[in-house]
């Protein structure tokens, strides 16, 4: 998702792990990343999607 060697000594990440899921949050965006099925969702600052990957779709079907 990041192309080249991008590298901000003031950028600030925050993560947790729950049970369910690892989330890495900046002041712009969110990815949350599941373990069970390795789906992985990307907000913007204000908790709106942009855009979400792999594992089932919505109807829970295979891909």
């Amino acid at each position: 998702m990041v192309v080249g060697d991008i590298a901000d000594k003031n950028l600030q990440v925050d993560f947790e792990k729950s049970d369910s899921k690892y989330i890495l949050t900046t002041q712009k965006i969110s990815l949350e990343i599941f373990k069970k099925d390795f789906r992985i969702m990307v907000y913007n600052s204000q908790g709106e999607l942009i855009t979400e990957s792999g594992s089932k779709t919505k109807n829970e079907f295979s891909l």
